[in-house]
């Protein structure tokens, strides 16, 4: 604030009449009226109640921004504090496995939310042949196609997704679930669902693409080979007779 309106650098003392222009000398009659000379030579008049209340108003609202300012620092330090020791849980606990974190839960990620989005299709009523009247309905579209499975499905691709994908970090994940937020008959029941439906959905057609290949396979091949060695063996033999 310019020194030409500073209120703090007047000088205390009343101006008499004689040093006042004639036409101001009412005005020091009136106790609310108060007349100062800055040491510029600027004379200044101010109603002293009105000069208070402004004071007093202007007190009080440096006051409630110093206690909302207050207030504002304390509830983003407490915010600050809380998403860092998240950070710190996460980090600790479900998200320390350097290799997963780096190469894999990047393209998981995306690609879990592909199979929950194609779960929701999949369980979707308007969507297929089941969405028609003409079309018949098996047992496996009706079940598909129910309340229940619509609702799970999704996430049981989902989570199938994250448990191939990022094992361990999948692996942390559930644990901690079962054991701060879920009851213990529940978690085991829930154990015991996904290991079926892991066994049958992942487990068994990996056992038999592993038994095809390395089995299988070299014995189809083997066999194949010997029955064409003794084909050709045979139409030589008979070439020479």
């Amino acid at each position: 604030m310019s020194k030409y309106y500073s209120f703090e650098e007047t000088v205390n003392h009343q101006i008499s009449n004689d040093e006042l222009p004639l036409v101001f000398g009412p005005l020091n009659d009136l106790e609310s009226m108060q007349t100062s000379i800055l040491p510029t030579g600027n004379l200044i008049m101010q109603i002293v109640p009105v000069t208070k209340w402004i004071n007093e108003q202007r007190l009080t609202i440096i006051t409630k921004y110093n206690e909302f300012k207050a207030k504002k620092d304390k509830f983003s330090a407490e915010r600050r504090a809380e998403y860092n020791n998240i950070k710190d849980y996460l980090g600790s606990n479900i998200f320390n496995n350097e290799v997963e974190n780096q190469n894999r839960l990047v393209p998981t990620s995306i690609t879990a939310f592909a199979a929950f989005f194609t779960g929701r299709i999949m369980s979707h009523k308007s969507v297929g042949l089941a969405a028609t009247t003409i079309a018949p309905r098996s047992i496996y579209t009706q079940v598909l196609k129910s309340l229940p499975s619509r609702i799970v499905t999704p996430w049981i691709l989902m989570g199938s997704t994250f448990a191939i994908g990022t094992p361990h970090t999948w692996s942390n994940f559930t644990t901690i679930l079962y054991n701060r937020y879920i009851p213990i008959n529940t978690a085991e029941n829930i154990t015991k669902t996904w290991n079926n439906i892991r066994e049958s959905i992942i487990e068994e057609p990996k056992r038999n693409i592993d038994i095809f290949t390395n089995e299988t396979l070299p014995k189809s091949i083997k066999s194949i080979r010997e029955q064409c060695v003794d084909i050709i063996q045979d139409k030589l033999e008979n070439t020479k007779i």
